[in-house]
């Protein structure tokens, strides 16, 4: 071993053989790579005196980076403390500046912001190396009194709210309740708070369906009449019983004014099925018929009951495929599709619709050496005849679309039913 210098990083001596200069070595405190510096060396030529001021040189040095590195770990040592005492004062003073400002909330009915506060100290306490046990164990106290107040405060006003609002903020307090054991005493009087909520926002959601009803607006009365359920969901059996009965008889007035009930689908099948047609035919059908004001039945059983037994209006949709020509000089034979819409009202024909596809010829898309190789066959090809019921079926819905433009609007179609009586 030649040499130590001391650690730019850390002031940690470093011991370095006498090849290592201008490499970079690890330092084995910081362990952070440092380049070894030139050493000069006083080499005489042969004579002891060279040698004893070489040796003398190198001693010095050896003893002055010695000092430098002691007084470099001293100062970073010193730095340390330092900035650990800085830090921990500035927590302290945060942690009395927020106990200092819960306080001044508290005081002030300021419940929410108080919780805040004490939240934040508390957490800041956590941190701190010598935490004032005192002062935490009163804020500990404090948070408990302070949040039921804070859920005291927010629970009487929770009446004055919107009742949307209402539930919204009646809900949020029960999930406290439940979830902190300090709120357990408060938690009847939630729940029965929430119920009142509920039940004010199911009056609410029934006088605006009420409204909308008068002024016509079916589909938006029928929507709100859906929200309901939820909200009556929790009241007394008596109090759901007498908003069920309320929301009865409103739906029961919109499926008489504006229901339509779609019959089951019926049809005569070559490559086709039933299934196929319901999936593809009946979401248009949906779409048009709301846009023209009928209104199929929701979704719950119940209301498809009431909308069999009052809706006036039925919509009856047949589908019938067969065979057509030959396809060119092939024994393939083409696809004919045909459907037939009915509209009754109370048992009269309204209305009616037809839409035809039939494959086209040529077939789209297919190339003329194909068209002559099936020809030519001499035989009927399976896969062949699909795409061209695939395309029957694609002329079809183009022709369906604009089949269902000539359904009347159903406004109309009331007065006109009206004025016939």
């Amino acid at each position: 071993m030649d040499g130590e210098f001391a650690c730019p990083e850390c002031g940690h001596m470093v011991t370095i053989s006498e090849q290592a200069t201008g490499r970079q070595v690890t330092c084995p405190w910081c362990e952070s790579f440092v380049e070894v510096p030139y050493f000069p060396r006083l080499a005489g030529r042969g004579g002891r005196a060279g040698g004893r001021r070489g040796g003398r040189l190198r001693e010095w040095s050896r003893a002055t980076l010695l000092i430098c590195g002691a007084l470099l770990t001293t100062t970073a040592a010193f730095g340390v403390v330092a900035l650990r005492v800085s830090g921990e004062s500035r927590l302290c003073a945060t942690f009395e500046k927020l106990r200092s400002e819960s306080l001044a909330d508290e005081s002030a009915g300021r419940y929410g912001q108080a919780l805040v506060e004490i939240n934040a100290a508390l957490e800041i306490a956590g941190r701190l190396r010598h935490a004032p046990l005192d002062a935490v164990d009163e804020l500990r106290r404090r948070r408990d009194e302070v949040a039921r107040r804070d859920v005291a405060e927010r629970l009487g006003g929770v009446p004055k709210l919107d009742p949307e609002h209402g539930v919204g903020e009646a809900l949020t307090l029960a999930a406290r309740v439940e979830s902190e054991p300090a709120l357990a005493t408060m938690r009847d009087a939630v729940v029965e708070e929430l119920r009142a909520a509920r039940g004010r926002l199911a009056g609410t959601l029934l006088e605006d369906a009420r409204r909308k009803l008068t002024r016509g607006e079916f589909a938006e009365a029928l929507a709100g009449l859906g929200r309901i359920d939820d909200a009556a969901g929790h009241l007394s059996s008596g109090d759901r019983e007498q908003i069920r009965t309320a929301t009865l008889a409103i739906t029961t007035q919109i499926a008489r004014a504006r229901g339509v009930v779609l019959e089951p689908m019926r049809g005569k099948f070559t490559l086709g099925s039933l299934d196929a047609y319901v999936r593809r035919l009946t979401p248009r059908l949906a779409e048009t018929l709301e846009k023209r004001g009928y209104l199929l039945a929701p979704a719950d059983d119940d209301a498809r009951r009431l909308w069999e037994a009052e809706a006036p209006y039925r919509l009856v949709v047949d589908v019938y495929e067969s065979a057509g020509p030959s396809y060119l000089e092939s024994l393939n034979p083409t696809t004919r599709i045909e459907t037939r819409l009915t509209l009754t009202h109370a048992g009269s024909h309204v209305w009616d619709g037809t839409a035809q596809g039939r494959t086209r010829i040529p077939l789209p898309g297919m190339p003329a050496m194909v068209a002559s190789r099936i020809a030519g066959a001499g035989r009927r090809d399976p896969e062949f005849e699909r795409r061209m019921h695939a395309d029957a079926l694609v002329v079809l819905l183009e022709h369906f679309d604009l089949s269902l433009r000539g359904l009347p609007e159903a406004a109309n179609l009331s007065q006109i039913v009206r004025a016939e009586r």
